[in-house]
């Protein structure tokens, strides 16, 4: 929705007023529909060095009831295109789709593997309230597949990934070596961040603030107060150590064994095949992601 102009100003705005690690990674969201060589070229210009590309999926039925506004051949054409101009760029893909089975998701995975991202990002899909497939599925007009398909359909993008160099370094998260997500690593590892614009969130020395969501309220309070802070929680010892359990298990790294001093609860995960030790620390296996609500939830209530 941004033209170049409005990209240019938030960047030159930002390095007036901070200062930058060297080589930063600069990423930037993009829709098939919207990708074309020259504003491509632009944002790279600019300092733009990693884009993500919404893909979803490569079945038309899919892409029409995940309600997306390209279709399968800008969507090729949008990966060939972010592929020749990006070396440092992601695929986003959803799975668990209404209708969807394991053969649609491994022909979409094959096809995004010919232009070899770096990185790759797999979701199950969430549907969220209010939207026209959320009805749709309430109104029985469209039924979510069985949980064992999603299962297969989870175990097809691990092993097939995983076979051409994959780790499987996050919950939904793929890559080549060298082409891990940072600003991901840095939300998963509890990193600081600072979050600008209508919704947008931070977090800074153990506080995590959420601005207003509402863009027109946003901009009218950021104008008479200069902030516009919806939401402010301070954390303390207890909620730390549940976030550090929480978003470490979520990532290859995992947590330091020391912040679960219940070796019967870690004995049962590791026999359930959930959970591995190395070098002294927790991490989730392939299966134990699959389940890794659970599995945190587990961990938490007993901390």
């Amino acid at each position: 929705m941004l033209d170049i102009s409005d990209i240019e100003r938030i960047l030159s705005s930002l390095e007036k007023r901070f200062s930058f690690v060297s080589e930063p990674e600069v990423s930037i969201e993009a829709n098939p529909e919207t990708v074309d060589r020259k504003k491509l070229l632009q944002l790279k210009s600019l300092g733009i060095n990693r884009l993500s590309l919404g893909v979803q999926s490569l079945n038309q039925n899919e892409l029409i009831l995940l309600g997306r506004t390209h279709d399968v051949k800008k969507a090729k054409e949008a990966l060939w295109l972010v592929s020749d101009c990006y070396e440092n760029f992601s695929v986003d893909l959803i799975y668990g789709i209404p209708g969807q089975d394991t053969l649609s998701v491994e022909t979409t995975l094959n096809t995004v593997l010919k232009v070899k991202p770096p990185h790759i990002s797999a979701y199950e899909l969430t549907v969220e309230e209010g939207t026209h497939l959320h009805q749709q599925i309430k109104n029985h007009i469209l039924k979510l597949p069985e949980e064992e398909k999603v299962e297969e359909m989870y175990w097809c993008i691990v092993n097939v990934l995983r076979s051409q160099g994959y780790e499987h370094y996050e919950i939904s998260n793929y890559a080549t070596p060298g082409g891990q997500c940072r600003h991901n690593l840095n939300y998963w590892l509890r990193g600081e961040y600072i979050g600008f614009g209508a919704s947008a969130s931070s977090l800074i020395s153990n506080r995590r603030t959420r601005n207003v969501a509402d863009v027109h309220r946003y901009i009218k309070i950021i104008k008479t107060e200069g902030k516009a802070t919806a939401e402010k929680i301070e954390l303390h010892e207890k909620d730390i150590r549940e976030e550090e359990i929480m978003l470490g298990l979520r990532t290859s790294r995992g947590i330091d064994i020391s912040r679960i001093p219940n070796n019967t609860l870690i004995n049962n995960l590791q026999k359930q095949g959930l959970i591995k030790i190395n070098n002294d620390r927790i991490v989730l296996t392939d299966r134990g992601m699959l389940l890794s609500n659970r599995i945190i939830l587990e961990l938490i209530k007993d901390n």
